[in-house]
């Protein structure tokens, strides 16, 4: 999912521009911050998929992806 918004993002900010995405998603940017953070907690967890992997996915779930997952559905 979180590919599929990137790549969404991206092909409309190349069609729209930043201002015009931003009229469509006024929370874009604070959506974008959130998309990398969880990006980059899944990228941990795969470098130790036995420690941490199930605590990181829990903070995953309770950090932003509820935000991310009403965009999607917006989308």
């Amino acid at each position: 999912m979180l590919t599929f918004v990137t790549i969404w993002f991206g092909n409309l900010e190349a069609q729209l521009g930043t201002r015009g995405l931003l009229e469509l998603f006024p929370d874009y940017i604070d959506l974008a911050s959130g998309i990398s953070s969880i990006q980059d907690k899944i990228a941990e967890s795969r470098e130790d998929r036995n420690a941490a992997r199930n605590g990181i996915y829990d903070e995953i779930e309770k950090s932003g992806f509820d935000e991310i997952l009403a965009l999607f559905e917006r989308m």
